[in-house]
Order: structure tokens, then sequence, then C-alpha cells
């Protein structure tokens, strides 16, 4: 029996180039459980056990220039879900999707916990609404001072895949029905095709 190894490929975090590199084995393992996974372009189990690269997978997200998505981190969901759907139909910002982007450990003064969320919004609007609306989303207190430096780059990113070992792909917590869904709608079927690309836990992965 031939004692060849056979040969991966995997994807560098810059997505330009590929690294050529042989499957370990069992004995150059870094780790044995969870057991690890690397997804192919289909989304499917390509290795198992493997040994990730140091710089992590290739995180992917969902970038537009016309549609409103916010970071919302360290807030209270019950805040998040009125603050939404609030605002949504003040500003005729058609139907509103959030998704939870990681866990977070942090409370407030009042014992609630807190977490790190996405809303999105489902009319598309110019890149100058979408500024104004950034700046009127921290006025209100709903984004971090770091968020706003988007208004200057021209597009806004939501990652829709899992981060390495440590957080999972964006859950979708609740979707509210009000008039235009063009934004989710991109959006969930970019998140369908790719979510399940990248590294994540045999027993908390998707």
């Amino acid at each position: 029996m031939s004692s060849k190894r056979r040969t991966y490929y995997q994807l560098a975090l810059s997505g330009k180039k590929t690294i050529l590199k042989p499957r370990p084995g069992r004995h150059e393992l870094a780790y044995f459980r969870p057991k690890g996974y690397q997804a192919d372009l289909h989304g499917k189990k390509a290795i198992e056990s493997t040994k990730p690269s140091k710089d992590g997978n290739v995180v992917l997200g969902f970038t537009s220039d016309t549609y409103l998505m916010l970071d919302v981190d360290f807030q209270w969901l019950p805040f998040v879900k009125e603050f939404a759907i609030k605002y949504a139909r003040f500003h005729k910002l058609g139907s509103v999707l959030i998704l939870k982007t990681s866990d977070d450990y942090l409370t407030d003064f009042f014992g609630n916990k807190l977490g790190k969320y996405c809303i999105i919004f489902g009319k598309p609007l110019s890149w100058k609404e979408i500024q104004w609306h950034i700046t009127e989303a921290r006025r209100i207190g709903i984004i971090e001072r770091a968020f706003t430096k988007l208004r200057d780059f021209g597009s806004i990113t939501i990652r829709v895949n899992a981060k390495n070992f440590e957080t999972p792909p964006p859950d979708i917590i609740k979707f509210y029905a009000n008039g235009d869904m063009t934004g989710m709608r991109d959006f969930i079927q970019f998140r369908n095709r790719f979510r399940n690309l990248g590294f994540y836990q045999e027993n908390g992965g998707d």
C-alpha cells in the first residue's frame, strides 16, 4: 500500500493565494476534541480534524452601499428590538431583520445581559442617506463610536460565517414585516450560500 500523503489546499486570509499544505497525521494535530472542520467552497465538511492556519479562517461578509445595516454592540435585546421597529416605522425604512452576531458576558447596571447584534433595514437608500442614519443612530446611542467611521468608507459589511472556533455564524433573532424587504432578501441569499464556510466546532457549529 502506498504511503503517500494526500495534499490539500487552504485559502489564505487575503483570499488572493492558496497555501499548499499536506494533511497532518494524528500525532501532528494540535487538538483532538472538539473535532475541527475546514469547509470547502460548497459549504461541506472537507477535512476532518485538520490543523487550522495560525491566522484563522477566511471571514466572509455581505457588503452594501445601498442598505442601512447597523452593528449594535453591548445592548440589551429588548431595547434593540424596540429601537429597530420604531426607527423603521418612523423613517419608513421597510422591514427589519435582527441578528445576533456573538455572545457577550457584560451586563448593565440593572443586571440585564448585553449582547452584540446587527440590524438590517429593507429599503434601499443612497449612501448620503445611510451616512445620515449612522450619525443619528450614534446620537441615539444604539451604535458604538467606532462604527461611525464607516461613513467615510462608502459601504458597510456584515459577517455571515464563523470566526475560527470561538464565534459561530450570526443567528437570526427577529424579523419585522414592515413593507420593503429588498435589503434582507439580498442579505439572506448571500448568508445562506456562505454561512457554513470556515472553521467551526462539531458540537457548536451549524
